[in-house]
C-alpha cells in the first residue's frame, strides 16, 4: 500500500508538467485562465512574460519566454532581471495559490506590488546579493479575478540563472494538496533509502569481507541526501541557517560521491577484470572532482556542472560494459541488475538532456529512476535470500536425513558395543572367577595369612602354597609385568607349571630354573618376578630363591624390620632362555635363613610398597612414607590381624579402597 501510494504521489506532484502542452500560454505578458478549472490541478504559468533588465544596466520591457535561462533569453549571464505577468482567472475565485520552483538565483515574488515570497536577497551587484536555494508556496487573496505577478531575480556566478521550471497557479486546495503529495513522496523515498541503506550497512558489518552491501548502503545514503538538497529542499527545514554555498556543494558532492559508490557497488558484485585501467582512472577523476566540490571557488564550481554531467555519462557506459559482461558470464542476478540499470541510466540521460537544453517544461524523472533501481536491487536481494533459504531448507532436510541415518547407525553401534561390553564383562567376571580359583581359598595353617586384590577384574600377581613330601611347605609369590588379561594368562601358566612340579619342588633355585624354561618365549615380552621359599617350621628355617622379586621382610618380636637378602639380585623369569643364563641351572641359587621364634616373615608384591596417595602422588610411596612405622606396630599381632591391619593402613594412606596395581601379601608367624 505504501509503495502504491508513493508512486501515486509522484504522478500527482508532477501532473501539471505532463499536461502543460494542453493549457493556454501567456501572450505579451498576459495569461487568461478564465474557463480553466483551477480546482482540478495546478496550471503552469508558461508563455511570454514581460521582462526587463535592472542591473548592471536598466533596460526596456520586452517579451521573454518562460521558463528559460538568462542565456537563452539574450540576457546577461550575471545581473538582476524582473519578469512580470498579468493573470486573469474566474472572478468567483478569491484565493489563489502559487508555487515557485527551485530557482538558482535570489528572487522576490510580488503580487499586485506586494512582496509575498523572498528567497535570499536579490541585489544589483554580487556583493549585495545573497542566494537561497529553496522552492516556495504562497496562498494569497485576489480581487476581481485579476492579479499582477512580479518576479525579480538576481543571478551572479551561476550559469543556469533564470527560471528553469514554470511557476504554478491553482486554488489553495490544489496547491496545498500538491505540496502535501510532494512532501509525502520525498519523505517516503528518503526514509525508504535510509532504511535500505541501514539494512545493507548491517549486512556489511556482519559479513565484512563482502564490500557490495557497504557501497550500496553509501549509495542509498547519498541519494537520500540528494533528495534533501533538491526537490522541495527539505534540508532548509532541518537546518534553517544552512547557506546556499554549502547547499550547492552538497548537491554536487552527492553526484560525485554517488558515482563512486555506484562504481564500487558494481565492481564489488561483478568484479573489474574487464576494465581495470579505465575504472582506475574513473575513480581518480571522481575523487578529484569530489575534492574540487569542497575546495573550488563557488563561481567556478557553478560552471563545472556540465563537465560533471558529461563524466557521469561516461561512467554509465563503463558500468553498462561491466553488467553486460556479467550477463554474458551468466552471473547470478545480472539480468535483474541490467533491467534496473537500464531504467536508472535512461532517467539520468533524460534529465541531463532536459537540464542542459531549452525543454524546461519537460518532466524530470530521475527520482523515479533512482527509486526503481533501488527497488530492483531490493527485489534481487529478496530473490537471493529466497534462493538461500531454499538451499538451506534442502541442506536442512539432507542434514536431518543424514543425522537420522547416522543416529540409527550410532544407536545400532551403541547397542552392539553395549552387547559386546556386556559379553566382555561376563567373560572378565568368568576369568576372575577362574583366576580366584587358582589362588588358595584358605590358609594351610593358622600361622599363615594372605591377602590378594587385583587392580582390575583379573591381575598378574600370584601366590600359592605347595605341600612337600617331608611335611615342609613351599610358598611362592610372583608378579607378572603389566596388568589385566595378559598378565592373568601368564599367571595361569605359572600355576600350571607349579602343579606339574607337585611335591618335587624341594629345591627353590631349580624350581625357578624350571619355571623360566617353561615361560621363555611364551609371555609376549612380559617378564615375571618370583620368590619361592620352603618353610621348615620344625627347624624354624627357610630355604629360598628369588628371581628379581621384592625382598621379603622379617619382623622381630621387638618390632624391628629388616629385609631377607640373598646378596645377589637375580633376573626375573622369562627374560633370558635357560641356555643364555650365565651359570646355567645354578643361576638362581638357593639360600637358607634361620628364623627366630616369635618373628614374622612378610612376602609381598610391589603393589604394596609402590602405592601412592590418590590426591598427592608427589608426596612419596607407601614404603617410603609409612610402611616401617606400620610394621613395627604390628609385630605382636597374629598373622591374620597383622595382614588386615596392614591392608587397612594401605587404604588409609592411598585415600581409596582401590589400588593402582595388583596387591598380594603373605604373612607367616614363626
Amino acid at each position: 500500500m505504501r509503495l502504491r501510494h508513493a508512486i501515486l504521489c509522484i504522478v500527482v506532484s508532477l501532473a501539471p508538467q505532463m499536461h502543460a502542452g494542453t493549457l493556454p500560454a501567456a501572450v505579451d505578458g498576459v495569461l487568461d485562465l478564465r474557463g480553466i478549472d483551477l480546482d482540478s490541478r495546478p496550471v503552469p504559468l508558461t508563455g511570454f512574460w514581460r521582462c526587463r533588465q535592472l542591473a548592471p544596466e536598466t533596460g526596456e520591457w520586452h517579451p521573454a519566454r518562460v521558463p528559460a535561462l538568462f542565456s537563452e533569453l539574450g540576457l546577461p549571464g550575471e545581473g538582476m532581471v524582473e519578469f512580470a505577468l498579468t493573470l486573469q482567472v474566474d472572478p468567483r475565485i478569491d484565493i489563489l495559490g502559487f508555487t515557485v520552483p527551485v530557482l538558482h538565483s535570489a528572487h522576490v515574488l510580488s503580487l499586485d506590488g506586494r512582496p509575498v515570497l523572498r528567497r535570499g536577497f536579490p541585489g544589483p551587484t554580487a556583493r549585495e546579493t545573497m542566494h537561497h536555494w529553496q522552492p516556495g508556496t504562497v496562498i494569497s487573496p485576489i480581487s476581481n479575478g485579476r492579479v499582477e505577478l512580479s518576479l525579480r531575480l538576481a543571478n551572479w556566478g551561476y550559469y543556469k540563472g533564470g527560471i528553469p521550471s514554470p511557476l504554478l497557479v491553482g486554488t489553495s486546495g490544489v496547491i496545498t494538496a500538491r505540496e502535501t503529495a510532494r512532501n509525502r513522496y520525498e519523505a517516503f523515498l528518503t526514509g525508504s533509502l535510509i532504511m535500505i541503506g541501514l539494512y545493507h550497512l548491517g549486512a556489511f558489518i556482519l559479513r565484512r569481507h563482502e564490500r557490495a552491501p557497504a557501497f550500496f548502503a553509501l549509495f542509498c545514503f547519498l541519494i537520500a541526501l540528494r533528495i534533501l538538497v533538491t526537490g522541495e529542499h527539505r534540508i532548509h527545514e532541518m537546518f534553517p541557517g544552512i547557506s546556499w554555498d554549502l547547499t550547492y556543494r552538497l548537491f554536487m558532492l552527492t553526484q560525485t560521491l554517488g558515482v563512486l559508490a555506484f562504481l564500487g557497488f558494481i565492481t564489488a558484485v561483478y568484479g573489474n577484470n574487464i576494465l581495470k585501467q579505465p575504472l582506475w582512472w574513473t575513480r581518480r577523476i571522481f575523487e578529484a572532482a569530489s575534492a574540487f566540490c569542497l575546495l573550488a571557488p563557488l563561481d567556478l564550481l557553478c560552471r563545472s556542472g556540465i563537465v560533471l554531467d558529461a563524466a557521469t555519462l561516461v561512467v554509465l557506459v563503463v558500468s553498462l560494459i561491466i553488467i553486460v559482461g556479467a550477463l554474458q558470464q551468466k552471473r547470478d542476478g545480472s539480468l535483474i541488475m541490467l533491467a534496473g540499470y537500464a531504467v536508472l541510466a535512461t532517467t539520468i540521460i533524460h534529465d541531463i538532456i532536459v537540464e542542459n537544453t531549452v525543454q524546461h517544461d519537460t518532466l524530470l524523472i530521475l527520482p523515479l529512476g533512482l527509486f526503481l533501481f533501488v527497488l530492483s536491487q531490493a527485489w534481487l536481494l529478496a530473490f537471493r535470500f529466497s534462493r538461500a533459504f531454499t538451499i538451506i531448507e534442502d541442506l536442512t532436510k539432507n542434514l536431518e536425513y543424514k543425522v537420522q541415518a547416522r543416529t540409527t547407525e550410532l544407536e545400532t553401534e551403541r547397542n552392539r558395543l553395549r552387547q559386546q561390553g556386556e559379553r566382555l564383562q561376563k567373560e572378565l567376571e568368568m576369568a576372575r572367577t577362574i583366576q580366584m580359583q587358582m589362588i588358595p581359598s584358605s590358609s594351610p595353617s593358622p600361622s599363615i595369612a594372605f591377602f590378594y586384590q587385583p587392580m582390575e577384574e583379573v591381575g598378574g600377581d600370584f601366590l600359592d602354597f605347595i605341600p612337600l613330601e617331608d611335611d615342609s611347605l613351599g610358598v611362592i609369590v610372583s608378579d607378572v609385568s603389566g596388568h589385566g588379561v595378559p598378565a592373568a594368562l601368564i599367571t595361569s601358566m605359572v600355576k600350571s607349571h607349579i602343579q606339574q612340579t607337585g611335591g618335587r619342588a624341594e629345591n627353590p633355585g631349580r624350581m625357578l630354573h624350571t619355571l623360566n624354561g617353561q615361560l621363555s618365549q611364551r609371555t609376549g615380552g612380559n617378564f615375571v618376578t618370583a620368590f619361592y621359599g620352603i618353610l621348615d617350621k620344625d627347624r624354624q628355617e627357610m630355604t629360598y630363591a628369588s628371581a628379581g622379586h621384592n625382598h621379603p621382610l622379617i619382623i622381630t618380636p621387638r618390632g624391628e624390620v629388616h629385609a631377607l637378602d640373598s646378596g645377589i639380585r637375580r633376573l626375573p623369569l622369562a627374560v633370558l632362555h635357560n641356555f643364555e643364563l650365565p651359570s646355567g641351572e645354578g643361576y638362581w641359587k638357593s639360600s637358607r635363613v634361620q628364623l627366630a621364634p616369635g618373628s614374622k616373615l612378610l612376602l609381598y608384591t610391589d603393589g604394596l610398597v609402590e602405592a601412592v596417595n590418590l590426591h598427592d602422588a608427589e608426596s612419596g610411596d607407601f614404603e617410603t612414607m609409612a610402611m616401617s612405622a606400620v610394621l613395627g606396630d604390628l609385630a605382636n599381632l597374629p598373622a591374620r590381624e597383622c595382614v588386615n591391619a596392614l591392608v587397612e593402613a594401605l587404604r588409609t594412606f592411598r585415600g581409596a579402597a582401590t589400588f593402582d596395581d595388583d596387591v598380594c601379601i603373605v604373612c607367616i608367624d614363626i
